[in-house]
């Protein structure tokens, strides 16, 4: 599906500290890999964005050492 997904931290005026971006696959999947435990906000910009479709909202997600994390968006048509 070619939609830019980015893992970092978004404070109160943007992003702040490392950024990770990466495409979803086919099936419209993005596996960041090897990511440092703690809190990371998932967000999308506008690059990489299917124009028929709302931009969700930032979504939390707390990454444990040890555990493969998953969260699933579904996107909504205009």
């Amino acid at each position: 599906m070619d939609v830019a997904v980015d893992l970092g931290k978004i404070g109160p005026r943007g992003p702040v500290g490392a950024m990770s971006e990466i495409k979803t696959d086919t099936g419209g999947v993005a596996l960041f890999e090897e990511v440092p435990v703690g809190t990371y906000d998932i967000f999308w910009n506008l690059k990489a964005f299917p124009a028929g479709y709302n931009q969700p909202s930032k979504i939390s997600v707390e990454i444990i050492k040890g555990q493969v994390t998953q969260k699933r968006v579904d996107l909504t048509p205009k």
